[in-house]
């Protein structure tokens, strides 16, 4: 008799895509704390960037966090569950948005109406890299 827990337990995804920005854009799918802390944490105080509070979400968007493998400061958007319809992209669009202020801001790009094409670019880009791993699971 096999365990259903270890049965329904997916294997956790985590994929990189690059920027022109110097910053990475990680997405974890089926998010496994023992698999994901010993990759990343927060940079100023060294903690785990999955947490209890947000396991209810659906997905987040995780700022402040560093790669351990080469030191470098990253955006994470963590999904914790896919609806498989039409919310999923959403959701996608909802994180990457998220994403791409955040780095953008690092960066001194303010959204205005000279930079609301560099916005709309970086959003597009997340939300297709999201949709990628997304569709791994």
């Amino acid at each position: 008799k096999t365990n259903k827990n270890s049965m329904d337990k997916k294997k956790c995804i985590i994929d990189e895509y690059n920027t022109v920005y110097g910053f990475s854009l990680f997405v974890i799918i089926n998010p496994d704390k023992s698999v994901v802390d010993k990759r990343f944490s927060f940079r100023n105080d060294e903690s785990s960037i999955i947490d209890d509070e947000w396991a209810d979400y659906t997905a987040y968007t995780v700022r402040g966090a560093y790669d351990k493998s080469n030191n470098e400061d990253c955006e994470i958007i963590v999904i914790n569950k896919l609806n498989n319809t039409g919310e999923d992209v959403n959701t996608f669009a909802h994180e990457s948005f998220h994403a791409a202020v955040d780095i953008l801001e690092a960066c001194h790009i303010k959204l205005t109406d000279d930079t609301n094409e560099v916005f709309a670019y970086l959003i597009g880009y997340f939300t297709e890299c999201v949709n990628k791993t997304a569709s791994k699971r």
